[in-house]
């Protein structure tokens, strides 16, 4: 189950840190409940479980379709900042949700993410990290099958399959620093 899994791979990451608190540099104005303290430059923070959970009714209406429920859990988990791994040694950072205002924007993004694959008749896939800053490249779940995929956005659509199941892919994930510090 990909809510497990997330939790398992935050309670790993945040074991780098001191008593578990993350310190990274400040990448938002916006307040979150997971957030422990913040300074000019840096944000402490520690994931935390999502209560209330964010609600996909009103994206999974404008879809005409349910969201694979590995993306629902994965996204409905925690609120969290940023998290910085690897897999199979490349760099990962998966999208989390800071707060409410984030999966609003998330939706924004998904939403023009899925016109364009129907605009290019490409199969719907709903993102959950990105990789290399030089490539263009997200990590994807493919909503039919729940697989899954390494994809470039665009018309040729590439996708490259990496995991059977959100979980696996999850599971498989390395711990990195990129820019968070001691506490």
């Amino acid at each position: 189950m990909s809510h497990d899994a997330i939790l398992n791979l935050a309670e790993r990451y945040a074991e780098h840190y001191p008593d578990g608190l993350i310190v990274s540099p400040r990448f938002t104005e916006a307040a979150s409940s997971c957030e422990v303290s913040r300074d000019q430059e840096h944000i402490r923070w520690r994931p935390q479980p999502q209560i209330p959970k964010v609600n996909f009714e009103r994206i999974e209406a404008a879809l005409e379709c349910p969201i694979h429920h590995s993306i629902r859990d994965f996204y409905q988990s925690l609120w969290c900042g940023p998290l910085h791994l690897t897999f199979e040694d490349a760099p990962v950072d998966l999208i989390q949700l800071w707060n409410e205002a984030d999966f609003e924007h998330l939706i924004e993004n998904i939403f023009g993410h899925y016109l364009q694959q129907k605009r290019f008749k490409q199969a719907f896939t709903f993102f959950f990290a990105t990789g290399d800053e030089s490539s263009e490249a997200i990590y994807s779940v493919e909503n039919e099958t729940g697989r899954v995929v390494r994809e470039i956005p665009g018309p040729t659509g590439v996708q490259t399959g990496v995991a059977e199941d959100l979980s696996e892919f999850l599971n498989r994930l390395n711990c990195r620093a990129r820019g968070e510090l001691s506490a």
